[in-house]
């Protein structure tokens, strides 16, 4: 039997949520955001409550908005949605195309 496997590149860092970590200068809110490399692609799953918190540490980290090449919303709840706007009046970017399932 032969099996095949292909290894990718995963990273996820915790971009927001309920727990700052002060050592590295990054601020707390309600809700969570996710930062997900795989491979070349860079994945924003969840927005949070607070824009000014989630702008903040995304520029802490070293993550711009415009190289996010997709955004999950995992539900329509407030502190998983509330920075949608926030984040797209970031972008620099012409295109913003969104889907929903």
């Amino acid at each position: 039997m032969c099996y095949e496997a292909t290894l990718l590149d995963v990273r996820v860092v915790n971009v927001y949520n309920n727990e700052a970590l002060p050592a590295r200068d990054l601020e707390s809110g309600h809700g969570e955001s996710f930062h997900i490399t795989l491979g070349d692609k860079q994945v924003l799953l969840d927005v949070g409550w607070k824009g000014r918190r989630l702008m903040h540490n995304l520029d802490v980290l070293g993550i711009d908005v415009d190289d996010i090449d997709a955004l999950v919303l995992s539900h329509g709840h407030r502190d998983s949605v509330q920075n949608l706007t926030c984040l797209t009046s970031q972008s620099e970017s012409d295109s913003q195309n969104a889907e929903a399932h």
